[in-house]
């Protein structure tokens, strides 16, 4: 269920905010929502070099089905 939030959010933001500006933004929301996950550190190094959403939604969805 973490994920589905988390692209609710970003769907949310991007909207509102545009993609350029919400990815940015988002960054810091997405690693509070992985905070303590297993292997959560790498995915923060991942998620903060991260430009685009369809590669951010990539990056969560393979992040997630391998939990």
């Amino acid at each position: 269920w973490p994920d589905s939030i988390i692209k609710e959010h970003l769907k949310l933001a991007v909207k509102e905010k545009g993609e350029y500006i919400a990815i940015r933004e988002m960054r810091k929301h997405i690693c509070g929502y992985i905070k303590n996950l297993k292997q959560s550190s790498k995915l923060r190094e991942k998620v903060n070099r991260i430009e685009y959403l369809s590669e951010l939604i990539t990056c969560l969805e393979e992040y997630f089905n391998n939990l």
